[in-house]
């Protein structure tokens, strides 16, 4: 998407989780989350071109000096929303304010 350029993320959000369950009309629907043993041990290499940014110290220069395909490790503050928060942010900084 061009509006994440120069990076692009997909953060995983509710719209990507899945329960399932059959509702019948018994009574309330008790969903008994998993025991965190049961899920899978997950190993992951970030390999030899990741880079790790700190958000809170990011610098223009810094981005100049990312290159594509590179794996960027993010840490730091992130603002993150939809349509109605951009349009709030982008008429924030029109009006010369800060960022929340």
């Amino acid at each position: 998407h061009a509006a994440s350029l120069p990076v692009a993320m997909i953060p995983n959000c509710a719209a990507t989780r899945h329960a399932h369950f059959s509702l019948d009309g018994s009574g309330v629907a008790e969903l008994t989350p998993p025991s965190l043993d049961q899920w899978p041990v997950i190993s992951w290499d970030v390999g030899p071109r990741a880079r790790k940014v700190n958000l809170d110290t990011l610098t223009r220069e810094d981005i100049a000096t990312w290159e594509p395909g590179e794996t960027l490790l993010l840490s730091g503050k992130m603002l993150t929303g939809r349509d109605a928060a951009h349009r709030r942010l982008l008429s924030m900084l029109d009006k010369g304010e800060g960022l929340p």
